[in-house]
């Protein structure tokens, strides 16, 4: 779990230093650093996002209360 949280921030990270990139460029100074510092840190954060998924929750009980009574009601149609 920790490596996967660790993903998401060095690929908000990244796109943080790429959009400082553009906002560079449109100020005519680019600093092609923001850019290349920018694409390796979120592709490092995207592999550990792709390699590090949390396991699926399991199914949520809660509204067991409205399903069972839609439950019967379909069954009293039937």
């Amino acid at each position: 779990m920790f490596l996967f949280r660790l993903g998401v921030f060095l690929l908000l990270i990244g796109v943080v230093l790429i959009g400082l990139f553009v906002v560079s460029g449109a100020a005519n100074m680019p600093d092609y650093r923001l850019l290349a510092a920018g694409g390796v840190v979120a592709a490092g954060g995207g592999l550990l996002l792709r390699g590090n998924r949390p396991p699926p929750l399991p199914p949520s009980n809660r509204f067991r209360v409205l399903r069972r009574k839609q439950k019967r009601q379909k069954q009293e149609e039937e």
